[in-house]
């Protein structure tokens, strides 16, 4: 026992999950595996010998004849209720507090006697003998079949439950991966000096070889008012989040493209003006003048004038580029920005296109003591050279930054708009109440131009988890106000939980180009995403990985559900079950087949009179091997069809509330139970293969008794 205990274990260096993984064990046999064999062997011997030293030979043979079998000990005494209450204990134990794979599985019910019964009632009105004699012997005997279907029953039920739980922990530890990941790779860019631009980081991210799409993503902290703790808020391109995103199907109830449908309606668009073709460069000529400055050169040189452009892009972000400080002189000055670089591997790095203009920015320090008044005029505004056109029917919006502690507010005082010029505005840059020491920090105003009026939403649309309904305490259609600057949000749908948002708080999905936006038009911020999902070609994805690890992306985090998932799965403690389950297969299948063996030899061996007596009479070879076809049929199927029911059950029952994370506690996603039926098939056929060949020995032995022999045995007798 211990040597063959030691190969089994030497085996699994060579096949199974152990060996994949290349962990190799080294079983050593010493004093202990000597000592634990011999009590188990002591016990075994006492368990055969206890039924032939408590009673008689004869008055068993009776009993077995006809008498029904009396109650055991075990059952006079109450004890299998107290098995049963024991393990009604342990499964409430398990469910409440989990942990690893249970090593008590119920017994499987004694049906024999039941269906040998209600088999001869039916078969008594068949014709011939051996439908009848077949199920005659199951009512007649049922402990000598019993015995083997108990056996067959438990081998069958831990070999479907270590197959279950086989499949049921790559499947949730690929559940876990696509979480976790949200896509094929969640990538974290790189925000150090000389890293990718966040302008191009879409376009770099859409070229890498094996990438088929890449998704931005804004996520950030959200304070909901009543809220215990912040929820955690994820922005993603609502209109392709459904071809890029892994979600699974029960944790959203619906499929996410229905979901997702009312918050891509909703979608705002931004007045801007569209530029032409591909640009790689924008050249603004704009002018300045801050009046009364030549009184005061300190004052002017506080104010540190300087533009930016804002800039969208093809998926919704907005971008702010500088140009540069202007010098209030009074002269046309040409301010230029290019819109693409160089990256570390030699390659272009360029814009999403196409890209449209959102406002231009003037950004200037309040005077302390008093305020300034100037004039921007913007003359023109090209895209490599060429014109971009504002038109008739574009109306210029000014709107100014708050100041604050301010003596004066800044003031927009006026809007022109010219043949020469795309606008001209006439502003003050409001002051800071007291006098400006000799070292006084900045207090920036800005003046946002843009080309159309924008109306702040009051709320957007916004898909929520269970968590976030439960922690704010509203439902479906309900508005939840947040902080200032912020537009609210209006819960259109809920889902249980969405990938990559942590479970253990409120989560909300909105649509990114409408959160982009609202952020924008209620505090200027840009809402540069954080994060990126990438969609892979199929087998790409950890090529894919490699490359993003790689310069010139050298990304801060890249989370791949591949190479996740192969983490995960190289686990030695979930793999260890797995094998120890399928050894325990393996034993209790080679155990019952054996079993079976013995109790089909003996079977014929105590019944070798009958036989010959019913042949004699004139029972065929051909009679005879259907006679006991049908008794070993019967109970091999019986046997079998309980041993899938019974590994069915507890593989429902107890699989959801084990423990199949590596580093112990609950996985989420919740675990869904997957039964490997293609297996369970193989598991069957090869267990009724073994006891189909030991029938045909059994039949063979038997076409082969001499009567005579066998006759005046049992005369003898």
């Amino acid at each position: 026992g211990p040597w063959l205990a030691a190969l089994s274990l030497r085996a699994l260096n060579h096949v199974g999950p152990l060996a994949e993984i290349g962990l190799e064990l080294e079983p050593r046999v010493g004093l202990l595996s000597y000592v634990l064999a011999a009590v188990a062997g002591l016990l075994c011997a006492l368990g055969l010998a206890g039924p032939a030293l408590r009673s008689a030979a004869v008055a068993t043979a009776v009993r077995e004849q006809g008498r029904p079998r009396e109650a055991g000990i075990v059952r006079r005494a109450g004890l299998d209720v107290v098995v049963i209450a024991l393990a009604a204990l342990a499964y409430w134990q398990l469910r409440r507090y989990q942990g690893p794979v249970p090593s008590v599985l119920p017994h499987a019910p004694d049906v024999v006697p039941a269906i040998g019964v209600l088999a001869e009632r039916l078969a008594a009105g068949a014709r011939g003998l051996v439908a009848p004699l077949g199920t005659r012997q199951l009512a007649r005997r049922p402990a000598r079949y019993a015995r083997a279907a108990v056996l067959l029953t438990l081998a069958l039920a831990i070999g479907l439950f270590a197959s279950a739980y086989g499949s049921t922990w790559l499947r949730s530890q690929e559940d876990r991966a696509a979480y976790e990941a949200g896509a094929d790779a969640r990538v974290v860019a790189d925000e150090r000096t000389g890293s990718i631009q966040p302008l191009h980081l879409a376009s770099a991210y859409a070229r890498l070889d094996g990438v088929e799409a890449a998704l931005p993503v804004v996520r950030q902290p959200l304070d909901v008012p009543g809220a215990p703790e912040p929820a955690n808020l994820l922005a993603v391109d609502i209109s392709r989040a459904s071809e890029i995103v892994h979600v699974r199907p029960d944790l959203t109830g619906r499929p996410l493209a229905e979901l997702t449908a009312p918050l891509a309606d909703a979608r705002p668009r931004l007045a801007a003006l569209e530029l032409p073709g591909e640009p790689r460069t924008l050249t603004v000529s704009a002018n300045l003048t801050i009046y009364g400055a030549a009184i005061d050169a300190r004052f002017e040189r506080a104010l540190r004038p300087a533009l930016a452009l804002v800039l969208q892009d093809r998926d919704g972000l907005l971008h702010r580029l500088p140009t540069g400080e202007l010098t209030a002189d009074r002269t046309t000055h040409r301010l230029a920005v290019d819109l693409e670089e160089r990256l570390a591997d030699g390659s272009d790095g360029r814009p999403a296109y196409p890209l449209s203009l959102v406002a231009l920015e003037l950004s200037v320090n309040a005077g302390f003591g008093g305020s300034r008044e100037g004039t921007l005029a913007v003359e023109a505004l090209s895209a490599d050279a060429v014109p971009v056109e504002a038109g008739d029917a574009v109306a210029w919006t000014i709107a100014a930054g708050d100041l604050q502690d301010a003596n004066l507010p800044p003031e927009v005082q006026g809007v022109r708009t010219g043949e020469d010029t795309l606008f001209a505005l006439d502003f003050a840059t409001g002051s800071r109440a007291g006098a400006c020491p000799p070292f006084c920090s900045a207090a920036p105003v800005t003046f946002t131009a843009t080309p159309g009026r924008n109306e702040l939403p009051l709320t957007i649309s916004a898909l929520v988890t269970d968590r976030f309904l439960e922690e704010t305490g509203t439902g479906l259609g309900a508005e939840v106000t947040l902080g200032p600057g912020r537009p609210g949000l209006t819960v259109a749908a809920s889902v249980h939980d969405f990938p990559t948002l942590s479970p253990d708080t409120g989560g909300v999905v909105v649509d990114l180009s409408t959160y982009v936006a609202a952020l924008y038009l209620g505090a200027g911020e840009v809402g540069a995403p954080g994060e990126w999902l990438i969609d892979a070609a199929p087998g790409r994805e950890r090529a894919v990985a490699r490359l993003l690890r790689a310069p010139p992306y050298s990304s801060a985090e890249v989370a791949d559900r591949a190479g996740m998932v192969e983490r995960l799965t190289r686990d030695p403690v979930a793999l260890g079950i797995s094998g120890a389950l399928s050894l325990g297969f393996v034993a209790a299948a080679v155990f019952s087949v054996l079993g079976f063996a013995v109790s089909a030899a003996v079977s014929t061996s105590e019944r070798t009179t009958e036989f010959a007596v019913l042949r004699s009479l004139g029972l065929s070879d051909r009679q005879l091997s259907a006679w006991l076809a049908l008794e070993g049929g019967i109970t091999a199927a019986l046997a079998l069809a309980g041993g899938i029911a019974l590994g069915a059950l507890v593989a429902w029952l107890v699989l959801p509330f084990v423990s199949l994370a590596g580093e112990g506690g609950r996985p989420f996603p919740e675990v869904i139970v997957e039964l490997p039926w293609q297996a369970v098939a193989v598991l069957t056929g090869s267990l009724f293969a073994a006891l189909a060949v030991v029938l045909a020995v059994q039949i063979l032995l038997l076409r082969r008794l001499a009567l005579g022999p066998a006759l005046r045995a049992g005369e003898t007798r």
